[in-house]
């Protein structure tokens, strides 16, 4: 598959609120939001949010008619005031993602496949920030086209 993928957090993240339903867009108090490239730290955001980042991912080469292969990676980071409800949180989104198979997301006027998703790493803790939340994170491989 040609890298035609504009963002792959963009593509995982509009699955994972209006597919899914696992996070919400965010939007003022609203609960679990998923925003795509920051975390915000201010007092309008809810201490239980989550964010995706787009990071280097592997290419895999070409096939025999030129096509090219890649698996983009996505950072997940969950924050919650709790570490329980943190790692909670992000196991069952992990869960889910990785029975994933074919599904579609649709980013602006585009639509993308999901072909799969994996697991690079395992949930690993972050840090706590200055207001004492627990971030935690999972490196994940995405096939699109």
């Amino acid at each position: 598959m040609t890298d035609t993928v504009g963002s792959a957090a963009a593509v995982l993240a509009e699955y994972l609120t209006t597919t899914l339903e696992l996070f919400t867009k965010p939007a003022v108090g609203d609960t679990w939001p998923l925003f795509t490239g920051n975390l915000p730290d201010h007092d309008s955001v809810e201490d239980s949010a989550a964010a995706v980042y787009d990071v280097r991912g592997e290419y895999h080469g070409k096939d025999m008619d030129g096509e090219e292969y890649q698996r983009y990676c996505v950072l997940l980071y969950v924050r919650a005031a709790s570490y329980l409800t943190a790692w909670i949180k992000l196991s069952a989104v992990i869960d889910t993602l990785v029975a994933i198979s074919n599904r579609s997301a649709t980013v602006g006027e585009r639509v993308y496949t999901i072909l799969n998703i994996s697991k690079e790493n395992g949930i690993e803790h972050e840090s706590v920030d200055s207001k004492q939340r627990n971030i935690l994170s999972i490196k994940l491989l995405a096939s699109l086209k």
